[in-house]
Parts: C-alpha cells; sequence; structure tokens
C-alpha cells in the first residue's frame, strides 16, 4: 500500500526541482492548479534558485513569503516547509503578502 506522507514527499520534490530549474517564476494559474506539496516544493526551489543567484539567503526568506502567497499556500504550511531561524521566518512574514481577490 503506498503511504501519502511519500506521495506527499515525491510532489515537494518534484515541485522543488522544477523550481529550482526556473529562472522566473510560473504564472500563478498555472501553479495553482497544481497539488499543495508540488506548490510548497516548487516555491521552497525558486527561493533556493535565488538565493544561489544572488548569493544571499535573504532572498531565499524574500521569494519564498512573495511566491507563497502568491500560489495560494498558506503561511503557516510555508513556515512550517522551512527550517529557518527567527530573522528569515520574519522576513518571510514581511514579503507574504496575499491577493486582494
Amino acid at each position: 500500500m503506498t503511504s501519502f506522507n511519500t506521495v506527499d514527499e515525491k510532489m515537494r520534490a518534484f515541485g522543488f526541482s522544477e523550481g529550482a530549474a526556473a529562472s522566473i517564476d510560473l504564472p500563478t494559474a498555472e501553479v495553482r492548479t497544481r497539488v499543495p506539496e508540488w506548490r510548497i516544493g516548487y516555491v521552497l526551489g525558486r527561493g533556493f534558485s535565488e538565493a544561489t543567484r544572488e548569493g544571499a539567503i535573504g532572498e531565499f526568506a524574500g521569494t519564498a513569503g512573495r511566491l507563497g502567497a502568491q500560489y495560494g499556500i498558506a503561511l503557516d504550511e510555508l513556515q512550517d516547509a522551512l527550517s529557518f531561524g527567527a530573522d528569515q521566518r520574519e522576513v518571510v512574514r514581511r514579503a507574504y503578502v496575499p491577493d486582494k481577490l
């Protein structure tokens, strides 16, 4: 029997791989059609990509916060997926500006 946790981990890894390889953000409508774990992985991957490109962990946190809100990931879910300390968690929180639909 397949464990849902294993499927979630695979989906997060697929999203991370795509996000890390991307040089620009995918359209919001496209990302919002994906399963939640894929979206979280994608946001983490894009954050990683930006931090690597800019050479600054703050880019990771800022990108994760911005895209998390844009792609409809709850702030608490996003924070749980990150292993940041208090300072970087605050950067994520400040960058997280929910859509006003």
